[in-house]
């Protein structure tokens, strides 16, 4: 990845009171002003975020081409990403001839790994219940109140869907958790994939949680293994 020419020691015409991380959006980032400290002439400039990773190694550069500043005014930016780690990043300008127009503001960004709407946590319940099946526990970490589609796919020993169980307008509070029961008649093993669905965008949580599950018929004769004789 090419590295933009950051800012030289010559004077430069734009000023910022600093860098700083920022959360936005569910993304975690930069956010910084720029002022035009020349009050005579206006510029077109373009605006640069360069991520230097924990060996400073460049992982991201991103640019705001054509910016219009006034003279004197003053314009924020936020430049965001997803991928955890630890980012030093430097904002700067540079006109259209990539000439140095600020120094370089350096902001010490810390990425987290990204909270699940959803987290689950399942139980088999056994043979001798009479109800075997799998019992789930759903806890919302929305931070408002949410209702969603609570699905369970039952996967045959061929990889081939079995029956699906659906919960439909399960009403969740911030931070509730709730407990939700799925079972299936047909005697089998199966695999149970457990996740939350919100109807209003079709957006899917990921895949919460998978279990296999041993099911037999308890109406079924028990058979008793023998070994094959030897022959002789």
């Amino acid at each position: 990845m090419s590295k933009p020419s950051e800012a030289t020691a010559q004077p430069v015409p734009f000023t910022s009171n600093g860098a700083q991380q920022v959360s936005e959006g569910g993304f975690t980032g930069v956010s910084i002003n720029f002022t035009n400290s020349d009050n005579q002439n206006g510029y077109v400039v373009n605006v640069f975020f360069a991520w230097y990773n924990a060996v400073s190694q460049i992982v991201r550069i991103d640019e705001e081409s054509g910016v219009v500043f006034a003279p004197g005014q003053t314009i924020g930016f936020v430049d965001a990403w997803n991928v955890p780690g630890a980012y030093t990043v430097h904002a700067f300008l540079e006109d259209l001839s990539g000439n140095a127009l600020s120094t370089a503001y350096e902001a010490q960004v810390t990425v987290a790994q990204p909270v699940e709407p959803f987290v689950c946590t399942g139980t088999q319940v056994p043979l001798d219940s009479g109800f075997p099946g799998l019992q789930t526990t759903f806890t919302s970490n929305e931070q408002n109140n949410v209702t969603v589609d609570v699905y369970f796919v039952w996967y045959n020993q061929l990889g081939q869907v079995a029956s699906i169980d659906a919960n439909l307008g399960v009403f969740f509070t911030p931070g509730q958790s709730l407990s939700v029961f799925s079972d299936f008649s047909m005697p089998g093993r199966y695999y149970v994939m457990a996740f939350v669905r919100d109807p209003r965008g079709g957006r899917t949580f990921r895949a919460l949680f998978g279990t296999s599950l041993s099911h037999v018929d308890p109406d079924a004769p028990t058979k008793i293994a023998r070994p094959f004789p030897r022959k002789r």
